[in-house]
């Protein structure tokens, strides 16, 4: 397991995809604070705060800046 954990350490950002609706505000900062992008539907944006949107990427975005890499 040890050099699975090491292999991540390597990501300095992540992407996180999720269909969990409202995750708390302090939740999206530590999220943004360990280099994870969260990555929600785009019918569930409203159930963030105007705040946390300009960290929160919907799946549009996350399958072109996919694309661009490729």
């Amino acid at each position: 397991m040890a050099s699975d954990s090491t292999e991540a350490a390597k990501i300095k950002v992540k992407h996180l995809c999720t269909l969990e609706p409202g995750i708390s505000v302090d939740q999206t900062d530590e999220m943004s604070h360990q280099g994870v992008h969260l990555v929600i539907p785009e019918s569930l944006l409203q159930t963030y705060a105007p705040a946390q949107l300009l960290e929160i990427w919907n799946l549009n975005r996350f399958v072109e800046f996919v694309r661009s890499k490729q």
